[in-house]
């Protein structure tokens, strides 16, 4: 496939069709997972299970925000529990994240930044 369709969806987006989805091209979806230490995303189970049943692609991102680095990490990996083979991502948008914060983010979490 020359333009392959991997989707971002939080629980600002209505829930999908999800035959729909995968009848029209996309191949996988990112689903925000946390944000801080401290907020899950209300959707980001229901529809992680959705897009394994529908067998699309799927992968996980946590929404950093100011403050503990690793006590963010720690809940997005316990809400993912990704399998060896699952990609995770972290949407650094926040201004008052800076570069030094990042750097406390533990080494298996972050491969690499992308601003």
């Amino acid at each position: 496939m020359a333009n392959p369709i991997v989707i971002d969806i939080s629980h600002y987006q209505p829930t999908p069709d999800w035959q729909a989805l995968k009848a029209g091209g996309t191949l996988g979806v990112i689903l925000k997972a946390t944000e801080g230490a401290g907020n899950t995303d209300p959707t980001f189970i229901s529809r992680w299970e959705a897009a394994k049943f529908h067998g699309l692609l799927r992968s996980a991102y946590h929404f950093l925000r100011p403050g503990d680095m690793v006590a963010q990490m720690q809940r997005f990996l316990r809400t993912v529990n990704p399998s060896p083979t699952e990609r995770l991502v972290i949407d650094y948008e926040d201004a008052d994240v800076s570069f030094a914060d990042l750097e406390k983010v533990p080494g298996q979490v972050l491969v690499s930044i992308v601003r």
